[in-house]
Parts: C-alpha cells; structure tokens; sequence
C-alpha cells in the first residue's frame, strides 16, 4: 500500500477532524503540533488499520510512525509548529529544525521507511485585543506583523514566500492551509509544508 496520498488526503482534510472552530481555539492557545498530530494520526489509524497498518504517536521519540504488524517501520513523520509572524523574521530556524528532525528519524529508519516532516504555521488573521491578557498564546508577535504589514492576508502571504524559499531545494510534497474557524472573534487558519527526506 502507498501511503503517501493517504497521508495527503489526511492533511487536506483534516478541518473535518475538529468540531467547529476548535482548531481556531486550540491554535490560539497553544503551540499546534500535538493537536494536528493527534488528529492525523486517528486519521491515518481508521484509513490504514484495515490493511494491517498500525499507526502509533511517541514511537520510539518518533512524533507519527507507520509500522507494519512485523514491528518494522514504513513512515515516520516529525511535526514542528511556529506562527507566520515567525517566518518573518527568522524561518531558517524553523527549516533547520525540521531538517534535523528528519535525520534522527533517518537514524531509526530502515531502509524502506518513508521519513517526513510537517511544519506547521499558525495563522491569526487580525490584531489580538487585550493581549494583557495572556489567552492568545504570542500575541506580541502576531500584532506586531500586522501593524507592520498592515493585513493578515499580506503576513500570510509573505510567510508562504519565506518558507518556499527556505524549503526550495526540499521535496515538499503538499502545501497547504486548514482553516480552523474563528476564536476570540479572530479568524485563525494552520499553513503546513509536508517534507519528504529523499537523501
């Protein structure tokens, strides 16, 4: 079985995996990357368990791993998760990352193992007010790339830029955008970039 298109199609679809605007509040509050990859990785359990795929999280300090019923692994996925205002001002931090998480799942992989990894941008379409607060986790941040680029549709559109150049010389797989729905009266979306190591 390919597993890749499966896992595609769980990225694209994935909105349908949250009650409405959950993933807007969850997104808002926290860093991401353990929500998406739960609700991926219950995704990918109900699509490849049929087939004797089993599909397990903290798999050997592995974020997502595919294993077949011999305990050998078929793909590995590691999940890092920043926020477009981050793209703005350092996004190599965040690709690098990503990179060195794919060589350590490299270092568990067979040689058949897929290794991926998914970035992950939080997206917050307006100002947060009463950032004083503390709910919206790094407002500072979001409010400042927005006075600076004056909309979100500007601060989105250039992190997509940033992270495309950073990852140009990549086999990114699939790009996309979840929308999460609205908290706190803010529309907030997740930008990702599938990676696939190919060295």
């Amino acid at each position: 079985m390919t597993i890749e298109p499966i896992l595609v199609a769980g990225l694209k679809n994935l909105a349908t995996e949250f009650h409405p605007h959950e993933l807007a509040y969850l997104a808002a509050t926290c860093k991401i990357e353990f929500p998406i990859r739960d609700k991926l990785a219950f995704y990918l359990h109900r699509e490849l368990a049929p087939s004797g795929l089993i599909v397990a999280r903290e798999w050997s300090h592995i974020d997502l791993a595919i294993v077949l019923s011999t305990g050998q692994p078929a793909a590995f996925l590691e999940a890092k998760a920043m926020y477009t205002f981050d793209a703005l001002k350092n996004p190599s931090h965040f690709t690098s990352a990503t990179s060195a998480d794919e060589k350590k799942a490299k270092a568990l992989a067979g040689p058949d193992t897929a290794v991926y990894s998914l970035l992950l941008a939080t997206h917050l379409d307006q100002p947060v007010l009463a950032p004083n607060l503390k709910v919206v986790k790094y407002s500072a941040g979001i409010n400042r790339a927005l006075q600076t680029h004056q909309t979100g549709d500007k601060v989105r559109a250039k992190a997509i830029e940033a992270i495309g150049q950073e990852l140009a010389h990549r086999h990114v797989v699939k790009t996309g955008e979840i929308s999460g729905g609205t908290a706190f009266g803010i529309g907030v979306s997740v930008l990702y970039w599938l990676v696939r190591n190919d060295e």
